[in-house]
């Protein structure tokens, strides 16, 4: 629940005991024809009639605005998960491309290093190819290593036999070598090419989370323009609850002070056409086994939607279920049986003398203004009609429009 609605309630609950007990009592202190035919009373009631209708009206549009206002709110809600969860796979992504820019690094150093390799390696190839082909062009062109100087230096077969299997190792050698060297180039070559694949498999990748990084950092924009446009909609659903609340407070106000009127107008009519009360001692309003109070009369403190709340509570409350038979507590006559918006269905009773008792929160009247009723008559059923929190009896009693404590000032007996 939100303030605006905190603050509404709390304005209804301090209403009860103020404008409409105000307005409800003081008619009990004058007759049924003093209250339907006297032009200023009807005035009086008109207005507030039309202050009432505007305060629902409203109360409709500020519950309007305050739903719209909460689904707004969830919407901006979610769209700040979707920011933090995109903020977090930006995040990721950003981690990602970092690690493979190092192994990306990596791979270069590795293939300039082995390009030393091959470089070097490519010179060694190359001198052993010189000096490979230099020996066998000495062997074939030098004029002391023909084939007849090498029999015919010979001292003897061995001689000659390790002459010629000398030359062919040396070839043979030189030729290995060469090959060796070809080998260990191919090798490094081929670890170079295998790096450079696995560096453009890994540019590859980078590239593709650059772009994936990209669409996330346009989507976080996208959302976090959605969620300002849903904050700007809370935001001014914000200032239209304050604008209609204070509509609301400015019409209760004034309701209140029409109410004030009125009651002063019917304390001076009463005063005109006031009856001797009947005598006797009141009843309790309902069975004896309904004996249960659960808010007696006096200051009070309880909590309203989280809200502590604390005022003067001008009865008794009786709590039972609805439906529960209300009897009136002495004989009198009936000068309101109506609807209002904290009473809810409510009876007042005129006992003369300027006595009156009041019965709030049916669920169902069965008297009329104008009726005269006995005591221990069946007048209403139990209900939570009003502003309640459940099914009770709210009783009043008044002497001259004052509030009296019902069971304090001995007007009714609590049962055992």
């Amino acid at each position: 629940m939100n303030k605006m609605r905190k603050l509404l309630c709390s304005c209804l609950a301090a209403r009860t005991v103020a404008a409409g007990a105000a307005f409800a009592v003081a008619a009990a202190t004058t007759s049924a024809t003093q209250f339907a035919d006297n032009k200023d009373v009807i005035a009086y009631q008109k207005s507030i009639k039309e202050l009432e209708a505007k305060q629902k009206d409203l109360k409709d549009k500020l519950k309007n605005v305050q739903n719209n206002r909460y689904t707004a709110q969830q919407k901006s809600a979610y769209y700040n998960e979707l920011i933090l969860s995109t903020e977090k796979k930006i995040e990721t992504a950003q981690n990602l491309l970092d690690a493979l820019t190092v192994q990306i690094g990596e791979k270069e150093n590795a293939i300039a290093e082995k390009e030393v390799e091959i470089t070097e390696k490519t010179a060694e190839v190359n001198t052993t190819r010189e000096k490979f082909l230099l020996m066998i062009r000495a062997q074939y062109e030098s004029e002391n290593t023909d084939a007849l100087s090498v029999v015919v230096g010979a001292d003897d077969m061995s001689d000659l036999l390790s002459r010629v299997e000398n030359a062919a190792n040396l070839l043979s050698y030189n030729s290995k070598l060469l090959e060796k060297f070809k080998t260990e180039k191919q090798q490094l070559e081929d670890m170079k090419n295998v790096l450079e694949s696995t560096k453009a498999e890994l540019e590859s990748t980078k590239a593709e989370q650059e772009t994936y990084a990209e669409e996330l950092l346009k989507e976080q924009s996208a959302l976090e323009e959605q969620k300002g446009d849903s904050d700007r909609y809370v935001a001014s659903l914000r200032k239209t609850e304050a604008q209609i609340t204070a509509e609301y407070e400015a019409a209760r106000k004034a309701e209140d002070e029409e109410n004030a009127r009125l009651e002063n107008l019917l304390k001076q009519l009463a005063k005109a056409s006031q009856s001797d009360y009947v005598g006797g001692k009141f009843i309790w309003p309902c069975d004896l086994s309904v004996k249960r109070i659960s808010s007696g009369y006096g200051y009070r403190t309880y909590y309203i939607y989280g809200k502590k709340v604390t005022d003067f509570h001008r009865g008794i409350d009786i709590p039972s279920a609805v439906g529960t038979d209300i009897y009136a507590a002495q004989t009198g006559k009936v000068v309101i049986a109506t609807k209002h918006s904290s009473y809810g269905n409510y009876i007042v009773v005129d006992h003369g003398g300027g006595i009156s008792t009041l019965y709030a929160h049916c669920a169902k009247l069965l008297v009329s203004v104008g009726d005269t009723v006995k005591q221990g008559d069946h007048i209403a059923e139990m209900g939570a009609t009003g502003n309640v929190t459940g099914p009770h009896l709210h009783f009043e009693v008044r002497v001259d429009g004052k509030i009296q404590a019902p069971i304090a000032n001995g007007w009714v007996v609590q049962p055992k």
